[in-house]
């Protein structure tokens, strides 16, 4: 009589899974990331919300796929913005583009394209005047954005 033992099974916690390659690692920090946003986790997950959401309706709607670059980057820039900026709506664009917007009404409006690289295209139309352009993004808001977003929000930032 012979006896063989089952092989054992492995077991992968994704918890602890580490096994993944620079785009997954630099994904999973930016995940990290935006879930401990400053001291609210609330809006670390309403922006995880809200990109979730726009992947999933462009991969159902359109069959569009967004690379991790694009999406570690705008979930940093959805990071950094600050708190006194509300959270903008989230459109995949393409499979390199994720498009931020805030539409605050007739002529209060600004779009910000990511890429999945360092360059941030921007779009505003506040009042009469249109802007757009291009702006490195590096870790922070750039200064660009940060004027545009002010200029849109100035009575709740108090200017």
């Amino acid at each position: 009589m012979t006896f063989a033992a089952p092989a054992p099974q492995a077991v992968v916690l994704r918890l602890t899974d580490r096994a993944q390659g620079p785009e997954g690692i630099a994904l999973r920090q930016s995940l990290e990331r935006a879930v401990a946003t400053r001291d609210l986790e609330d809006r670390g997950q309403n922006i995880l919300q809200r990109v979730s959401a726009a992947l999933h309706r462009a991969s159902d709607e359109d069959g569009v796929q967004t690379s991790p670059e694009t999406m570690g980057r705008a979930l940093d820039l959805l990071a950094a913005l600050p708190l006194s900026v509300p959270l903008p709506d989230v459109v995949v664009e393409s499979e390199s583009e994720l498009g931020l917007d805030w539409d605050e009404g007739s002529r209060r409006v600004i779009s910000l394209t990511v890429r999945d690289n360092p360059m941030v295209g921007y779009s505003a139309f506040i009042g009469a005047e249109p802007l757009y352009g291009r702006v490195p993004f590096l870790g922070e808001v750039p200064e660009t954005i940060r004027f545009l977003l002010g200029r849109l929000y100035a009575q709740r930032l108090g200017r």
